[in-house]
């Protein structure tokens, strides 16, 4: 079962956010591969900017609520 979405890249190569299709590529774009719970298969991890986390964390019920981009770095780079 595949558990990344997309594939990773080789380090240094920008990939895009599953819901905006923004290149994140970790200095002009920030992202961050969310981890989504699944009842019957092993958890996923799907890449987002970090706007989308924004949305996603407060979609995902395994995620805490946060109310904007810095609430979301807080809590991701804990």
């Amino acid at each position: 079962m595949r558990l990344y979405w997309p594939r990773p890249n080789p380090p240094g190569e920008p990939k895009s956010c599953l819901e905006c299709e923004t290149l994140v590529d970790g200095s002009e774009t920030e992202g961050w591969w969310l981890e989504r719970e699944n009842c019957r298969n092993p958890n996923t991890y799907h890449l987002f900017c970090l706007s989308c986390c924004v949305e996603k964390m407060n979609e995902w019920s395994n995620h805490p609520r946060v109310d904007d981009e810095e609430a979301a770095k807080k809590h991701l780079y804990g």
